[in-house]
């Protein structure tokens, strides 16, 4: 019994690196992200998956795979918890904020305090 997590996790891993990956090389040619670092552009295409793929997927079948792109988000850009954690509360308060791409937004919001100071 104890397998089927690590085995689910696994799965949850593959399936979001894997998505992550293939949005990275669009997002690494796309000439409005050249200028973002390359953590942010990493980041960024984790919080794509998020958003687009994970976050429609009913409670509580998107656990693991939240779990992963809220790892591999804070991977590449440490500084976005914050953003992420301010969200969820905001969410929480008013449900109808889940439709937005709040992973997408706090990886951005991140990206733009970090590059002004």
């Amino acid at each position: 019994m104890s397998e089927v997590p690590r085995v689910l996790g696994r799965v949850a891993e593959r399936v979001v690196d894997s998505l992550a990956e293939r949005l990275y090389t669009v997002i690494s040619r796309s000439e409005r992200f050249k200028d973002l670092p390359e953590n942010a552009r990493k980041a960024l295409a984790y919080a794509v998956v998020g958003d687009v793929v994970v976050s429609p997927i009913p409670s509580p079948l998107d656990v693991a795979l939240d779990a992963v792109v809220e790892e591999r988000i804070r991977e590449y850009l440490p500084q976005v918890d914050k953003y992420v954690r301010m969200f969820t509360r905001v969410a929480e308060a008013l449900p109808w904020v889940e439709l937005l791409p709040t992973y997408v937004i706090s990886v951005l919001t991140s990206v733009t305090e970090v590059t002004e100071k």
